[in-house]
């Protein structure tokens, strides 16, 4: 999905069957939902996936929403729900949990008349805003040039996902290009997961990407290594992941692990 539209990408993110057990959209239900009504319930709205759709994966603060704004992002999420625990893959829209009604996100109504679709067209009208074209650029931007890159090329990849309706590709190419007229130097010191992956790359080196198990140094294990790191999947303390900043992960302490 990296390289489609980010409406897509995010779609798929918020739906994805993790994130709907971490961010606790599990247990999201309408309260005028048929499963309220007939008491098959007692769970209530939970915003904690709405406010990180907003807040991580479009508009980002800056963009100024509001509470009311949150609300109605949780109600069009009640519902999403992932069901069958011996298979966990499973994700389903359940349409008697879902919040029936208009919702309102940042001044536009969405219907729950066609149930899935009302998810699709807010993702779909949030990853067309400027403040998500800006956000995908700067992102891309910390990640590959610096800490605090130059806004001329914050501008250039906001600008090229803005013509290209929110297709992720041509904005890669468009950050090929400023590396390219940087001639590949920049300020930003690789952190620990980038120069794992590249490092095995150069060297040919195929080592299993394992699922992390009770700790013990294993120089032959990916979890292992990202661990002794700092730099491990899934074990970031917040909904936001890993900062991209170096002065997070760049010590001595660290420095000397890579030795």
């Amino acid at each position: 999905n990296m390289f489609g539209p980010m409406s897509g990408l995010v779609f798929k993110v918020i739906t994805h069957p993790a994130m709907i057990l971490y961010l606790d959209n599990q247990d999201n239900t309408g309260e005028h939902s048929k499963a309220r009504k007939e008491k098959w319930t007692d769970n209530g709205t939970n915003e904690n996936l709405a406010r990180e759709t907003l807040e991580l994966y479009t508009v980002t603060p800056s963009n100024g929403y509001s509470q009311e704004d949150v609300n109605g992002m949780t109600n069009i999420l009640t519902g999403w729900k992932v069901v069958g625990w011996d298979n966990i893959n499973e994700l389903r829209f359940e349409q008697d949990y879902h919040e029936p009604g208009t919702q309102t996100v940042l001044g536009k109504k969405y219907s729950s008349s066609t149930g899935k679709g009302q998810l699709q067209r807010v993702i779909r009208d949030l990853t067309s805003m400027e403040d998500t074209a800006r956000h995908v650029a700067f992102r891309l931007c910390q990640h590959f040039i610096s800490d605090d890159p130059d806004p001329k090329y914050i501008d250039k990849l906001a600008t090229i996902y803005s013509k290209n309706k929110g297709k992720l590709s041509p904005v890669y190419l468009g950050l090929l290009d400023i590396l390219e007229a940087l001639e590949h130097r920049s300020d930003k010191f690789l952190n620990p997961e980038v120069w794992v992956y590249q490092s095995l790359k150069t060297f040919n080196i195929s080592v299993p990407n394992q699922v992390p198990t009770k700790w013990r140094f294993n120089p032959n294990r990916i979890d292992s290594v990202l661990r002794e790191l700092g730099l491990l999947h899934g074990e970031a303390q917040q909904p936001n992941g890993w900062p991209e900043v170096e002065e997070e992960w760049l010590s001595n302490e660290y420095l000397d692990r890579r030795l």
